[in-house]
């Protein structure tokens, strides 16, 4: 009982680490090597057994075989004892016995395998059986059925050798037919062998080769040496390809360069298919000389390709019909830019090449191509567009004839002359165009220093109009204090630098000074970009600075008053403080000395008086603080949005219960910082004061365009009511606290940064006022 309990708990077990020391996996793994090592005896039994019956040839190796088993089932039943006791020498004798006999076993087995394969199987013994007995059954047959049996054979090989001799003759006169029919082919014909060797050429690919002899020549010596190697290559795949049944015939062909041995340069055409011959597989291969036909159409070719390369780069209309224009047989792509309808639509319909044309001159134009179908014509003409825009048309044409005198094709050339027409308007134009205005035109030559300019800026320069006029002479009539700034700006455009080119001057006319506007821009330039030409015009403008001058005085003067009210204001500001502080004071003290002594009435007279005074008061304050913001220095930096916000939800008590979010993505804004707070500061404070619904939500986001915007889900205002909210002590809502000039000090910081403010609000859906500090958003 003890040995049984230690069996199971593993007591005994070298191994037990091996099984975890669990009963079940040890019970799994000697169960198992019992059965090995029974099943690993019982079969060499039987084979002993069966050469005990009946003896084999090769009963030597099945005795090694048998051994080999034994020593493998050996090895089992003491890897089952070393679970308990370690035997391990014992084992590891019975493992080298085993590899011993295994080895010597192996080499036996693929000693003998050739001749356990040259040896008949039981199926062909089984066949040889059979035969013997259909034999032995022919040898009882009576001689006189033997000799009827002989006749009737040898009817019948007389019979089936006539029949051979006659397909042999007629297979004979086909391949008779058929040589001739090779020989005299056009088509060079080779037959080759997977080895490479032509078996059979035709004449026809003799002279193509330039070989009268063919037979047995390696077909890769008749390509190119560099290209022998791959061609024996491509040989043998396309063999392997064959006898995979995978392989096709080169049904279009394949088109080489060959060098004959005469060095002639020849285009060859082959074509491959597959031939079976007598249960041999070849190669027939079709040879065609293409070199004229191919050097034909490269010539033909390189010719349409030109044609084409000039036809397709002109801007004109390239067109070619038949003789009564019925078909369309070529028109370039300058047809789809003029006409402004496609190719194909004129192929498929080529009457519209004249529908085209304006209706007032197509009959004109119908009547002289029907007059000079057979010469050559040369017209001119409108077309109308399907935008009802004119384009003028310049149509030159001629008939191409054949040599028996017929037309067979018309070419036509028409090219857009719109321009050129319209040029010939503006220059007519322009000319009145300058006689009609008071302002200076000139066209300065850059490259030749030459300049024609306008009657009328002569007389801008108080200069008669026969006077002659350059670079210098205008040069000389600038004030000598405008001249160095001007001509930084000519220069400046000429380099390329400006768009265009404008600049105010003086010029003195009797000891008077006049005010000139001059703008131009280059024209030409060449191709390094030097302006070689440039148009300009010239305009007085005293009015306009005399008008400048006005609103800067005007401008100056309202500055003035603006300053000298803001600082009124503060002095105001500051001064009032102190009264009303007294007031509220006093009342406060009447209040404490003689509250038992008043009536009701009078005490809620002096609390009123307090109320007052504490609200005068604050306003008194918000006013200095308006007052002060309007006097403060901007002063830009880079702020961190994030720190503001944070700052913010330390200092202000109302944002305590408030979803604040921010979509700021860490960007950074370049503003007056203290201003910045102050702006976030009262829109945050503004969204929970007018926000009734619970929770209050405000996100506080920027945008690429450098917008900073605070957006709430609050109360909302009225469309009509909006333009009003930044108006200093202005409140929509007296029920909320507050004195009107949170907003008021936003908008006035704004403007010190010379920025933009907007509103967005519904009611009842909550608002969003966005601002634009003058600056970028990183």
């Amino acid at each position: 009982m003890t040995f049984f309990n230690n069996l199971l708990n593993g007591s005994f077990m070298p191994h037990g680490h091996c099984f975890l020391w669990r009963p079940d996996l040890l019970f799994m793994h000697v169960g198992s090597d019992i059965i090995i090592f029974i099943s690993y005896f019982a079969i060499p039994l039987a084979l002993l057994f069966y050469l005990n019956k009946k003896p084999l040839p090769i009963d030597s190796t099945i005795k090694l075989f048998a051994l080999f088993i034994v020593c493998c089932g050996l090895t089992h039943i003491v890897g089952m004892v070393n679970i308990w006791h370690g035997y391990y020498h014992f084992e590891g004798v019975i493992k080298v016995i085993t590899a011993m006999v295994s080895a010597i076993t192996a080499i036996k087995v693929w000693r003998d395998l050739p001749s356990w394969l040259s040896a008949p199987s039981i199926l062909e013994l089984n066949n040889i059986n059979s035969e013997l007995k259909n034999e032995l059954q022919i040898s009882n047959l009576k001689s006189e059925e033997l000799i009827q049996l002989r006749e009737y054979l040898e009817q019948k090989v007389l019979d089936r050798t006539k029949a051979l001799e006659a397909e042999i003759e007629q297979r004979s006169e086909i391949e008779k037919n058929l040589n001739a029919l090779i020989d005299t082919a056009a088509l060079g014909l080779i037959l080759v062998t997977p080895a490479g060797t032509i078996k059979r050429a035709n004449k026809a690919a003799c002279s193509i080769f330039e070989n009268d002899d063919l037979l047995n020549v390696n077909v890769s010596d008749l390509v190119a040496p560099h290209m022998k190697g791959n061609h024996q290559n491509w040989l043998s795949n396309y063999f392997k390809n064959q006898e995979d049944g995978s392989s096709n015939a080169m049904a279009f062909g394949r088109e080489i360069d060959y060098l004959s041995p005469s060095k002639q340069n020849k285009k060859l055409i082959i074509e491959l298919q597959d031939y079976v011959s007598k249960g041999e597989h070849y190669c027939l291969a079709s040879i065609t000389d293409n070199t004229v036909a191919a050097e034909a159409t490269r010539k033909l070719n390189e010719s349409e390709k030109k044609f084409r390369t000039i036809a397709e780069s002109v801007d004109a209309v390239m067109w070619m019909s038949t003789p009564k224009i019925s078909e369309i047989l070529y028109v370039n792509p300058a047809y789809e830019v003029i006409w402004q309808q496609s190719c194909e639509s004129l192929y498929s319909n080529p009457a519209s090449l004249i529908d085209r044309v304006h209706p007032e001159d197509q009959p004109r134009v119908k009547q002289e191509i029907q007059q000079n179908i057979d010469k050559q014509w040369d017209l001119e003409y409108r077309i109308l567009l399907k935008d009802q825009t004119i384009r003028y048309i310049r149509d030159k044409g001629i008939a191409v004839k054949n040599e028996y005198d017929d037309v067979i094709f018309l070419v036509g050339f028409a090219v857009d002359v719109t321009d050129q027409v319209r040029l010939s308007e503006i220059e007519d134009r322009y000319q009145l165009t300058i006689n009609a205005i008071n302002d200076g035109l000139y066209d300065w030559d850059i490259e030749n220093n030459k300049v024609e300019a306008s009657p009328q800026l002569k007389a801008l320069h108080h200069l008669p109009e026969e006077a002659f006029w350059d670079y210098n002479v205008w040069a000389k009539g600038v004030h000598p204090d405008d001249l160095p700034f001007v001509e930084e700006q000519i220069n400046n455009h000429l380099e390329g630098k400006t768009e265009q080119f404008e600049a105010e001057y003086r010029i003195i006319n009797n000891n008077q000074e006049e005010w000139l506007l001059t703008r131009g821009q280059v024209v030409a330039r060449n191709k390094d970009g030097k302006a070689l030409r440039m148009l300009g015009i010239e305009s007085n403008i005293n009015r306009k600075k005399s008008d400048e001058l006005k609103l800067k005085q005007m401008f100056e003067e309202l500055k003035r008053k603006n300053q000298e009210l803001d600082e009124f204001v503060y002095v105001a500001s500051h001064d009032l403080k102190e009264p009303a502080r007294g007031i509220q004071h006093l009342s406060q003290f009447l209040l404490e000395d003689y509250e038992n002594v008043l009536e009701q009435e009078g005490i809620e007279y002096l609390n009123k008086i307090s109320k007052s005074a504490v609200r005068l008061s604050l306003l008194i304050d918000s006013l200095l603080l308006y007052s002060r913001t309007g006097r403060r220095d901007i002063i830009r930096e880079q702020i961190n949005l994030e720190e503001i916000i944070d700052d913010l939800k330390l200092t202000l008590p109302q944002l305590k219960d408030v979803e604040l979010t921010t979509d700021l993505q860490g960007a950074q804004i370049c503003a007056d910082k203290i201003s910045v707070y102050e702006i976030l500061q009262n829109l945050l404070s503004n969204s929970v004061k007018y926000t009734s619904k619970t929770p209050i939500k405000i996100t506080v986001s920027t945008n690429q365009d450098g917008w900073l915007s605070v957006t709430d889900n609050g109360d909302g205002i009225d469309q009509d009511s909006i333009d009003s909210i930044f108006t200093i002590f202005q409140r929509l809502n007296h029920t909320k606290e507050g004195d009107g000039i949170g907003l008021s000090i936003v908008k006035k910081l704004v403007e010190l940064h010379e920025g933009e403010l907007k509103v967005e609000s519904k009611l009842g859906q909550g608002t969003s006022i966005s601002c634009k500090l003058n600056s970028e958003l990183n």
